[in-house]
């Protein structure tokens, strides 16, 4: 076990006798256990925090897979943020002296954003309605509410009275993603009549 054992030599050439004693410090084996914060959304922050039982003072090789350290250093914690979705495995390494823990692996899944897609901007005439419709997500909000039959669901019905631009944000596994769509509403044409009369022969 760990802690500082004296070690004595005793030497004897009759009829004397000499010894000495000598301090052995025993470490114990550091641990690289840690806790990740798993699922995140590309983009988003994991919570690395180191749980084992070394001090500041060691030496910590961390493998963070691609991810970007927001903050943190050392024994941590960190703050990491990946750029691309996917499992990343995080690892650690931790020295005291000459002992050397395990390496100790734990994943964080990250979350692709998702991409919604509202189509092409539309057209009608006052009065008119469209159907539109988002894909890219699970779930959909429809913002704003001005001339919509709902602010849910994959497809509205939108009667504005004026142009309007309407913002779909759509939710996958916890990850944001937002797309716009225009509906243009165009005015009736005024048709004149010239009230004059034409004469004409037959």
């Amino acid at each position: 076990t760990a802690g500082t054992y004296p070690v004595r030599l005793v030497v004897a050439a009759n009829p004397c006798i000499d010894d000495t004693i000598v301090q052995v410090d025993v470490l114990a084996v550091p641990t690289s256990d840690f806790t990740v914060t798993t699922p995140v959304c590309v983009g988003d922050n994991s919570i690395i925090t180191y749980t084992g039982n070394a001090n500041a003072n060691a030496t910590y090789a961390w493998d963070f897979d691609g991810g970007t350290v927001v903050s943190g250093s050392g024994q941590g914690p960190y703050e990491l943020s990946w750029a691309t979705g996917g499992t990343k495995n995080v690892t650690l390494t931790v020295s005291l002296g000459s002992c050397s823990s395990p390496l100790t692996t734990n994943s964080v899944t990250v979350n692709d954003l998702p991409v919604v897609d509202a189509g092409s901007d539309v057209f009608i005439c006052d009065g008119e309605s469209a159907t539109l419709s988002a894909t890219g997500a699970t779930t959909y909000d429809w913002q704003p509410a001005t001339g919509l039959s709902a602010t849910t669901g994959a497809s509205v019905t939108a009667t504005p009275i004026t142009t309007t631009t309407y913002t779909i944000t759509g939710t996958s596994n916890g990850c944001l993603g937002t797309g716009t769509v225009t509906v243009n509403v165009n005015p009736f044409p005024v048709v004149g009549v010239n009230p004059t009369q034409a004469t004409v022969c037959a």
